[in-house]
């Protein structure tokens, strides 16, 4: 029997902006999003974060549906912080419940997105 916990991911903003190249099958974009995460145990509130994620996918359909799956996988996942509503043991504990820290390239994330783009009138 293993032990679970809970995890919320909490979006964070885009940080850096976004790049866009033409490829084959659509618009290659790349970019970093910020991230963190709250977990716990016996209802204490513990985050993991922020962390950087680098992703990269093909934004393809027409511009009133398009889509987009946006993929990373070369980043790490550090250790839970300590905090007033996370003390003494329960970082630790949920570290090593989780397998916490992970390391750089030990990561992946797939975010699928559908997108609905603007384009004015000429």
């Amino acid at each position: 029997m293993s032990p679970k916990v809970p995890f919320v991911a909490h979006p964070g903003t885009i940080t850096g902006g976004f790049t866009c190249e033409s490829s084959g099958s659509g618009l290659a974009i790349t970019m970093n999003a910020t991230v963190s995460g709250s977990t716990g145990l016996y209802g204490l509130s513990c985050t993991i974060g922020p962390l950087t994620l680098p992703l990269s996918g093909v934004l393809t359909g027409p511009l009133s549906d398009a889509s987009i799956t946006l993929k990373g996988n070369n980043f790490g996942v550090p250790v839970v912080s300590p905090s007033p509503t996370c003390p003494g043991q329960v970082p630790a504990n949920l570290d090593a419940i989780a397998g916490l820290p992970i390391h750089p390239g030990g990561a992946s994330v797939t975010l699928p997105a559908t997108a609905y783009l603007y384009q004015p009138g000429t």
